[in-house]
Order: C-alpha cells, then structure tokens, then sequence
C-alpha cells in the first residue's frame, strides 16, 4: 500500500487464537513482535486485558512516533473506534485487517478493510516450538 512496516505488534490472548501455531508462525515471520496478554480464569470465563494493551501501544504510537504515518487494526472489533478516531485527529491513515465475515458492518463502512482470508498460510505449521519467540505481559 506504499507504507513501510516500522513497527508490527500481534497482542493475542492465547486462549483466543484457537490454533497455537498461528501465533508461533505470526512471531517466526520475523517483523512481527508478538505479545501474550496475561489471562485470568474467573469461574468459566477467561478474561484478559488483550485489547486495552492494544488501545495503549496504538496511543503511545501516536504520541511516541509522528512519523508514523498509517496505523493498521488487525481485528474486527469496534472496540478500536476511538482509537482510529484519535490517530485521524492526528493526521494518520487508518487501515483495518480483519476476516470480512467477521468484521462489523460499521467499520466496513467507515475504514479500509483488508480481508485475511488471503494469508491462509498462518494456518500451516513452520516448526513444532509453539511460542518460543513470544513476549508475555502481565498485566
């Protein structure tokens, strides 16, 4: 899209991905910093603070790097929007990359989608080290 990567975080809950490998594969492609949000267990539900980890990198970015020109949400989730609205206030392009079938309407509507449906290739398995190169948060 004419952008350079100068930075590319996954923050991933691990009990959210569903397929280990994936996370692994993510941190293997090698511009990909990976972190794991620690997870709680309350009762049977498994809470992690993944996407307010996510809102403060996506701000820190934006006060931290002005040069950083476009900021890409991988995630369906409107829970983003006043983040891109931020980072639209201060001047940044703002990309969204999420599974079309999951993404909601509102966002299709107001962003850049970019369907992963293409990168099929995170669900092949590059090595058997599952998260051998992954950072964990504990928050």
């Amino acid at each position: 899209m004419g952008y350079d990567v100068v930075m590319a975080k996954a923050f991933v809950n691990p009990y959210r991905v569903g397929r280990p490998h994936i996370v692994n594969n993510l941190s293997r492609m090698g511009i990909i910093r990976v972190i794991l949000t620690n997870p709680t267990k309350i009762g049977n539900n498994i809470k992690t603070l993944t996407d307010s980890v996510m809102v403060v990198g996506g701000m820190s970015m934006l006060y931290e790097r002005p040069a950083v020109k476009a900021l890409v949400i991988v995630s369906s989730d409107k829970d983003f929007l006043p983040l891109t609205e931020k980072a639209r206030e201060r001047g940044r392009e703002v990309i969204f990359a999420s599974f079309s079938n999951s993404m909601v309407t509102m966002i299709k509507e107001r962003f850049q989608v970019n369907d992963l449906l293409e990168f099929s290739i995170l669900n092949e398995t590059f090595d058997s080290h599952i998260y051998s190169d992954v950072e964990e948060i504990t928050v």
